[in-house]
């Protein structure tokens, strides 16, 4: 007997083994035929057809009946597993959430204010309620990095230059504007020449500022003059509201302060300072299944 193993299981055609499987269960080429609802020509051209592939007679039959051959009776062993597996793939896959166990490990830049991730965090954690979320916060210039490296799992953040290596799924568009307190002279005032306020004070959010914020910025002559600086865009924030200077900052993440008074955006929706914000991922590293099913459930909620 001899048998080809290399790419057998890419050239077998595996229904052969599904009749074989029922020739023995049924005990018989006739009984199959009539239980796969075939011609017995037809099974029996698959017998002979499996047994070519495999090189060895598997069942003999004659005036004594059907038989296994001890190669026939070791192929029936496997066939019985790969049935009782095929079997358990609707259960498996039912009972997929309550087996994934394990942490997703993201980045993404500070004070996001995303409904859609919102959303996408949601869903994922209600289908898959024993995968620990480990969200830690950096400036967006390391995050694109730290997936390439296989550091974290998933990455939230603006892109400057995409990685051939790295997948891009587009989340949303976030607006950042130009804002002062109340307490600020410039409080009610739309700007339009930017030439008026290159001497004013500024607060600078630092590594965490937006390559694209920062080269409009410095086009426009703008934050030569400091008067704060902080990373974490609740201390800019914080700055801003007590006077200290006017700040560049996302309009999600001041709704409130403006609904109330203390902030006023000081420009109108400009398009060089609307950044697209991406989910990022790496697909060339090894298979998890917990980065995969977060990755399904992205693309799911983009096509809602």
């Amino acid at each position: 007997m001899t048998l080809r193993h290399k790419g057998f299981a890419a050239s077998l055609n595996w229904n052969l083994l599904k009749v074989f499987h029922q020739i023995v269960t049924a005990n018989g080429i006739t009984a199959a035929s009539v239980v796969l609802s075939r011609k017995q020509s037809t099974i029996s051209h698959a017998l002979k057809q499996l047994e070519d592939e495999l090189g060895t007679r598997l069942c003999l039959r004659g005036p004594s009946g059907f038989k296994l051959t001890d190669e026939g009776q070791t192929l029936f062993e496997y066939c019985e597993m790969i049935q009782i597996k095929i079997d358990e793939i609707p259960n498996k896959l039912n009972n997929l959430a309550e087996e994934i166990h394990g942490q997703l490990k993201l980045q993404t830049i500070s004070n996001l204010v995303a409904q859609r991730f919102d959303q996408i965090l949601h869903s994922y954690n209600q289908q898959y309620p024993f995968v620990e979320l480990d969200i830690s916060i950096v400036p967006w210039e390391s995050i694109s990095k730290a997936v390439l490296r296989n550091q974290v799992d998933i990455g939230i953040a603006p892109v400057s230059v995409m990685l051939s290596d790295l997948r891009y799924d587009f989340l949303f568009s976030e607006v950042h504007r130009l804002y002062c307190s109340r307490k600020h002279h410039l409080f009610g005032q739309t700007v339009i020449d930017f030439t008026q306020i290159t001497n004013e004070p500024f607060v600078l959010t630092g590594n965490d500022e937006p390559e694209q914020i920062t080269q409009f910025r410095l086009q426009h002559g703008l934050g030569h003059k400091l008067a704060g600086i902080s990373s974490h865009l609740e201390e800019a924030k914080r700055l801003t509201l007590i006077g200290a200077g006017i700040c560049f900052l996302p309009e999600g993440y001041t709704v409130n302060e403006v609904e109330d008074g203390l902030l006023w955006p000081l420009t109108k929706v400009i398009k060089d300072l609307t950044l697209d914000i991406f989910i990022i991922s790496h697909p060339q590293t090894p298979e998890s299944l917990i980065r995969q099913y977060f990755i399904k459930e992205v693309i799911r909620t983009n096509a809602q």
